[in-house]
Protein backbone atom coordinates (compact mmCIF):
# COMPACT_ATOMS: atom_id res chain seq x y z
CA UNK A 1 0.00 0.00 0.00
CA UNK A 2 1.28 3.45 -0.79
CA UNK A 3 1.74 6.07 1.87
CA UNK A 4 -1.47 7.66 3.13
CA UNK A 5 -2.05 11.26 2.16
CA UNK A 6 -1.30 14.05 4.55
CA UNK A 7 -3.50 17.08 4.82
CA UNK A 8 -2.01 20.39 5.89
CA UNK A 9 -5.44 21.44 7.15
CA UNK A 10 -5.64 18.62 9.67
CA UNK A 11 -2.00 17.73 10.22
CA UNK A 12 -0.40 21.04 11.13
CA UNK A 13 2.97 19.61 12.20
CA UNK A 14 5.20 16.79 11.03
CA UNK A 15 4.44 14.83 14.22
CA UNK A 16 0.68 15.29 13.78
CA UNK A 17 1.06 14.16 10.19
CA UNK A 18 2.89 10.99 11.31
CA UNK A 19 0.20 10.30 13.92
CA UNK A 20 -2.51 10.81 11.34
CA UNK A 21 -0.77 8.41 8.94
CA UNK A 22 -0.65 5.79 11.72
CA UNK A 23 -4.37 6.28 12.30
CA UNK A 24 -5.23 5.90 8.62
CA UNK A 25 -3.08 2.79 8.33
CA UNK A 26 -4.88 1.27 11.32
CA UNK A 27 -8.35 1.61 9.76
CA UNK A 28 -9.85 -1.65 8.58
CA UNK A 29 -13.16 -2.68 7.11
CA UNK A 30 -13.62 -5.01 10.10
CA UNK A 31 -14.02 -1.91 12.29
CA UNK A 32 -17.01 -0.82 10.23
CA UNK A 33 -18.46 -4.32 10.24
CA UNK A 34 -18.03 -4.43 14.03
CA UNK A 35 -20.63 -1.66 14.44
CA UNK A 36 -23.07 -3.17 11.94
CA UNK A 37 -25.65 -3.90 14.64
CA UNK A 38 -25.68 -0.28 15.75
CA UNK A 39 -25.87 0.99 12.20
CA UNK A 40 -28.82 -1.34 11.57
CA UNK A 41 -30.73 0.52 14.31
CA UNK A 42 -30.02 3.97 12.88
CA UNK A 43 -33.53 4.88 11.77
CA UNK A 44 -32.93 8.48 10.78
CA UNK A 45 -32.70 9.87 7.24
CA UNK A 46 -29.12 9.17 6.16
CA UNK A 47 -27.35 10.26 3.01
CA UNK A 48 -24.18 8.49 1.94
CA UNK A 49 -21.76 10.76 0.03
CA UNK A 50 -18.67 8.86 -1.10
CA UNK A 51 -15.48 9.74 -2.92
CA UNK A 52 -14.75 7.23 -5.67
CA UNK A 53 -11.01 7.97 -5.59
CA UNK A 54 -10.50 6.98 -1.95
CA UNK A 55 -7.60 4.53 -1.70
CA UNK A 56 -8.60 3.31 1.75
CA UNK A 57 -12.34 2.79 1.50
CA UNK A 58 -13.62 1.31 -1.75
CA UNK A 59 -16.93 2.50 -3.16
CA UNK A 60 -18.54 -0.86 -2.32
CA UNK A 61 -18.56 0.24 1.35
CA UNK A 62 -20.88 3.14 0.50
CA UNK A 63 -23.44 0.66 -0.78
CA UNK A 64 -22.85 -1.61 2.20
CA UNK A 65 -23.72 1.36 4.45
CA UNK A 66 -26.81 2.15 2.36
CA UNK A 67 -27.97 -1.46 2.65
CA UNK A 68 -27.16 -1.64 6.39
CA UNK A 69 -28.63 1.65 7.63
CA UNK A 70 -32.46 1.58 7.48
CA UNK A 71 -32.65 5.36 7.02
CA UNK A 72 -30.21 5.38 4.07
CA UNK A 73 -31.63 5.18 0.58
CA UNK A 74 -29.21 7.13 -1.58
CA UNK A 75 -25.51 7.02 -2.37
CA UNK A 76 -24.01 10.03 -4.08
CA UNK A 77 -20.63 9.32 -5.64
CA UNK A 78 -18.17 12.17 -6.08
CA UNK A 79 -15.90 11.10 -8.95
CA UNK A 80 -12.21 10.96 -8.05
CA UNK A 81 -12.84 12.44 -4.59
CA UNK A 82 -10.49 11.06 -1.98
CA UNK A 83 -10.31 10.69 1.77
CA UNK A 84 -10.31 14.42 2.49
CA UNK A 85 -13.00 15.38 0.00
CA UNK A 86 -15.19 17.10 2.64
CA UNK A 87 -12.32 19.54 3.10
CA UNK A 88 -10.99 19.62 -0.44
CA UNK A 89 -14.33 19.68 -2.27
CA UNK A 90 -16.60 21.31 0.28
CA UNK A 91 -18.78 23.01 -2.34
CA UNK A 92 -19.63 19.68 -3.96
CA UNK A 93 -20.35 18.12 -0.59
CA UNK A 94 -22.60 21.03 0.37
CA UNK A 95 -24.47 20.74 -2.93
CA UNK A 96 -25.06 17.05 -2.25
CA UNK A 97 -26.22 17.34 1.35
CA UNK A 98 -28.25 20.56 1.25
CA UNK A 99 -31.32 19.00 -0.44
CA UNK A 100 -31.11 16.03 1.93
CA UNK A 101 -31.10 18.29 4.98
CA UNK A 102 -33.90 20.41 3.58
CA UNK A 103 -36.10 17.35 3.02
CA UNK A 104 -35.34 15.62 6.32
CA UNK A 105 -37.83 16.09 9.13
CA UNK A 106 -36.36 17.48 12.31
CA UNK A 107 -35.57 14.60 14.64
CA UNK A 108 -34.88 14.72 18.34
CA UNK A 109 -31.10 14.48 18.62
CA UNK A 110 -31.51 11.88 21.35
CA UNK A 111 -33.23 9.52 18.88
CA UNK A 112 -30.19 9.41 16.60
CA UNK A 113 -27.75 9.32 19.50
CA UNK A 114 -29.58 6.49 21.23
CA UNK A 115 -29.51 4.41 18.05
CA UNK A 116 -25.73 4.66 18.00
CA UNK A 117 -25.25 4.85 21.77
CA UNK A 118 -23.49 8.18 21.47
CA UNK A 119 -23.33 10.64 24.34
CA UNK A 120 -24.59 14.11 23.48
CA UNK A 121 -24.15 17.38 25.34
CA UNK A 122 -27.05 18.13 27.69
CA UNK A 123 -28.19 21.05 25.52
CA UNK A 124 -28.55 19.00 22.29
CA UNK A 125 -32.18 19.01 21.22
CA UNK A 126 -32.55 18.39 17.49
CA UNK A 127 -30.55 17.27 14.54
CA UNK A 128 -31.08 17.43 10.81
Amino acid sequence: MSSPPTSPRCAGTAENSRQFQRLVRSLHARDLVAVEGRLARLAVPTLIVWGTGDRFFETKWAYWLRDTIPGAHTVIELPDARLFFPDERADELAAAITPHWAAAPRQPARLAANALRVNLPANATTCR
